[in-house]
């Protein structure tokens, strides 16, 4: 357990410096080396936020899927399914980066609607 805890001391130690990427990868090892399956199934959550915070939101939605289906009913599950959302993390990151790439050519890029539950 304690290397469980290590690892994940270093995955909020690189979201806290800005690298999504390798605080990401860090809580899916940190998940992996978690004795404890709610301990576990949170960290798995928060690599998935930083995937998609990293821009790679195939691996998020599928550690979400992992999660929505895998998971008993109650919070852990339902931040999976917000996150999860009914278009997915992926096609609401396609619409951020094309709203960049507009944004970037000076065109005006349409604002994408979010919309709280």
């Amino acid at each position: 357990m304690g290397a469980a805890i290590e690892d994940g001391a270093a995955a909020a130690a690189a979201a806290a410096c800005g690298a999504p990427a390798a605080a990401a990868e860090l809580f899916e090892v940190a998940a992996r080396l978690e004795p404890d399956p709610e301990r576990a199934a949170t960290r798995r959550l928060a690599a998935a936020q930083w995937h998609g915070a990293a821009g790679n939101g195939r691996r998020a939605t599928a550690l979400l899927r992992e999660l929505t289906e895998s998971l008993p009913p109650g919070p852990l599950r339902a931040r999976a399914l917000v996150l999860r959302g009914d278009g997915g993390l992926e096609k609401t990151l396609d619409r951020l980066r094309q709203s960049r790439r507009r944004a970037r050519t000076g065109r005006r890029a349409p604002v994408p609607c979010f919309r709280g539950a």
